[in-house]
């Protein structure tokens, strides 16, 4: 790490918000609260700007990847090694070759001005600022190891358990926050997906408890980065269908979205997959239903018609027979729930089953308040190239999300040609320090976990080790995160939207702040008032003394 006198005006969080600004003098705004104690968790400070020629912050939690051993080609257990970059992949310099011959104090300014935003936000954004009644979902804490959405091209990976499988969660509650964001900003649903993560058992929330302002730094990044319409609806809508109508009449977020998907072929990015027809439109509320008559009966070791329907079209790219296919679904055993370590993973049901029951509270709840699905099913994850990513889910047959490829059977079967998943681009990934809680905060946010009705499966943030590009020099790797620094100041609205969202804060901040003197203000008149009682109380007692003592007297 770069040593830096901290005395330098311009390398401590109020100079740097000042030269960011242009004001030398002090700014004087007030600090939320820390997040309340009660919840267990630490608070530490500072900042975790954009700065590619520093050590990550978040690394040093566990990620999956460092302690989960995954499936070669051929069945056998291995650690996990970082995908080689190839040429091609090296950076989005390639597609922005102008930015190459920015100087290196230019790029110092661009990076001052991100940490200097950043560092703003983080001043106004420590505190627990979620509405009332958004209580922490409280259940088991099952602490594992989990696989993710993996880079390799293997079939079926066997998951270790995946996070949260033991915890009830209140998914809703993002929608209701999606409609404050305008007012509020983005440090409630912050905090929200802080506390699932924390809940859920996974290893990374286990070293994100004690580290709040390190995650709500890292997502100022990620959510400035992004289009601001996609995050509403990712978390409340409908993207496939915003980004056709968008489309049509060459709106804003589809050029932001087809921008981020050029980058994507040569830049780190997560992307979003919804369940759609072919109008955007999301599953309707009676094929929902359909939906989850059809899992129950592959469930079901009695309804060996349907699992057969099912598997054969799976079964079949591989070379099985029909008669191999229907002797297994007569044993019971289902193409779905098979694993590289398991012929019948116990797992899977499980996830299936809890996945079933979250999309019958989906229903019920949109039939209750006469809504669409929305947001659609769907499925979010890391690719440190989109393009090869897209391939690999769109090819059935070497997805590893054994949950949408199966869903995808159940639609073709049902309705052939009417549902089927996108894939959108929705985050670049601009340091590697941020590409795990990228996916994790926007696998909460979009419902996009099999708990919520999504089609996540394993851990998110779990295979995103790739970013380290170990096989790169540390020149190498400096220099393609800094293009992708230029490329995102030169080519987003990040800066707008970070000084967007610092005016939020410190409203929210100022809000905040407002109802705690004002619930101050309600104690100390109510301590005011019983100690006046007090003192009407005790006043009656020396009255009521006197009065005996003279009676006394006179007997």
């Amino acid at each position: 790490m770069d040593q830096h006198d901290d005395n330098d005006p311009f390398r401590t969080p109020q100079g740097m918000a000042r030269h960011a600004s242009g004001n030398t003098d002090e700014e004087s705004l007030p600090r939320a609260s820390p997040p309340s104690p009660s919840a267990g968790r630490g608070n530490r400070s500072g900042a975790l700007a954009i700065r590619s020629a520093q050590p990550s912050r978040m690394s040093r939690y566990p990620t999956q990847d460092s302690m989960t051993q995954t499936d070669d080609s051929d069945g056998n257990h291995s650690r996990w090694s970082p995908s080689q970059l190839t040429p091609s992949q090296r950076g989005p310099r390639r597609l922005h070759a102008r930015n190459r011959d920015s100087s290196d104090s230019d790029r110092e300014n661009r990076e001052y001005k991100i940490s200097a935003s950043t560092q703003l936000l983080a001043e106004h954004g420590s505190g627990d600022i979620l509405p009332a009644g958004y209580l922490r979902p409280r259940g088991r804490r099952e602490v594992a190891v989990h696989d993710s959405d993996s880079e390799s091209q293997n079939e079926i990976l066997e998951e270790p358990e995946p996070s949260g499988l033991g915890v009830q969660f209140d998914h809703s509650k993002y929608a209701v926050l999606a409609r404050d964001i305008e007012s509020d900003g983005f440090l409630p649903i912050i905090q929200a997906a802080w506390r699932d993560e924390i809940d859920s058992g996974s290893s990374f929330g286990e070293g994100a408890a004690d580290d709040f302002n390190g995650w709500r730094d890292s997502c100022d990044v990620v959510l400035c980065s992004m289009d601001q319409d996609s995050i509403l609806h990712i978390m409340a809508g409908n993207l496939t269908r915003a980004y056709l109508a968008s489309k049509a009449t060459d709106g804003s977020l589809a050029r932001t979205l087809d921008k981020y998907e050029e980058w994507a072929n040569n830049g780190p990015s997560i992307y979003i997959r919804p369940l759609a027809d072919i109008a955007g439109g999301s599953l309707t509320l009676d094929d929902l239903e359909q939906i989850i008559v059809h899992l129950q009966k592959y469930l079901d070791p009695m309804q060996t018609d349907w699992a057969f329907q099912i598997d054969l079209q799976a079964r079949l790219r591989d070379g099985d027979s029909q008669e191999d296919v229907q002797r297994d679904v007569e044993a019971n055993r289902r193409f779905f729930f098979k694993t590289n370590t398991s012929n019948n993973s116990s797992q899977r049901r499980i996830v299936l089953r809890r996945f079933i029951a979250a999309l019958q509270g989906r229903l019920q709840e949109c039939r209750q308040n006469s809504t669409l699905l929305e947001p659609p099913l769907q499925y979010v994850g890391y690719a440190i190239r989109a393009s090869q990513r897209r391939d690999q889910h769109f090819d059935l047959g070497k997805s590893t999300c054994w949950l949408s490829t199966f869903l995808q059977l159940v639609c073709d079967k049902l309705w052939p040609g009417k549902y089927s998943f996108g894939f959108l681009v929705i985050c670049p990934i601009v340091e590697e320090d941020i590409g795990a809680p990228a996916e994790i905060l926007l696998t909460w946010l979009s419902r996009s976990y099999f708990h919520a009705g999504g089609l996540s499966v394993g851990q998110a943030g779990g295979s995103t080790t790739s970013l380290l590009m170990h096989k790169l020099s540390q020149a190498a790797r400096l220099e393609f995160w800094k293009d992708c620094q230029d490329w995102m100041l030169t080519e987003t609205d990040h800066q707008a939207s970070m000084k967007l969202e610092l005016g939020r804060r410190r409203e929210l901040v100022q809000r905040q702040l407002a109802i705690e003197e004002a619930q101050v203000e309600s104690e100390f008149a109510q301590v005011e008032s019983e100690f006046a009682q007090v003192k009407f109380e005790l006043a009656q007692i020396a009255k009521n003394a006197e009065r005996l003592a003279a009676l006394e007297q006179l007997e």
